[in-house]
């Protein structure tokens, strides 16, 4: 597992962007972490999206592989720039 900070938007929202072995293990710890996230932050704001076979690299290199991910159309998790 890696993870990659993200830095807060312009809505104040941080993210980070993890890179699993298998889609088990994400869900897991992504399941796992809201729900010690959940009762401190606001309601709703927490979300987490799993989606098998795009590493980390590749998608920051073309978030266009990452639409898949995007079932709801709200885009929260997509990285905007690259410094």
């Amino acid at each position: 597992m890696s993870k990659l900070w993200l830095d807060r938007d312009e809505h104040d929202r941080s993210r980070g962007r993890y890179e699993w072995q298998d889609p088990a293990g994400a869900t897991f710890y992504a399941r796992s972490l809201w729900r010690v996230l959940e009762p401190v932050c606001a309601s709703g704001s927490v979300h987490y999206r799993v989606i098998p076979g795009t590493g980390r690299d590749r998608a920051l290199a073309d978030p266009q592989v990452l639409e898949a991910g995007d079932a709801d159309g709200a885009g929260w998790w997509r990285v905007v720039e690259v410094s």
